[in-house]
């Protein structure tokens, strides 16, 4: 199974975290993912209106390629162990288009 999440770029240089992001489960058309950050697990879970749910770790490998892809508009996919998906999905984070 492939997910498909999309990302607002960075558009002015300012400093900006994972959480500050703007990201949307790609042709969903549910609008912004929800974020929140659980602290029990060092996690942050995105949720879409949709029923996706994907658990982003925090050790930073997951989120780092997202923040790339936000800064530099090239399509990443997430390594493998930086996030926890229904059915061992694999993801990919694009640009968004403005």
């Amino acid at each position: 199974m492939r997910i498909a999440l999309e990302v607002a770029p960075l558009g002015e240089e300012r400093e900006t975290s994972f959480y500050d992001l703007h990201l949307f489960h790609a042709g969903c058309g549910s609008g912004e993912l929800r974020k929140h950050r659980q602290f029990s697990t060092n996690s942050c879970m995105l949720r879409c209106d949709c029923g996706l749910v994907v658990e982003i770790f925090d050790s930073g490998h997951a989120m780092r390629e997202i923040m790339a892809a936000a800064i530099d508009q090239q399509t990443r996919v997430l390594p493998p162990n930086s996030y926890n998906a229904v059915g061992d999905a694999v993801i990919t984070v694009s640009s968004r288009a403005t």
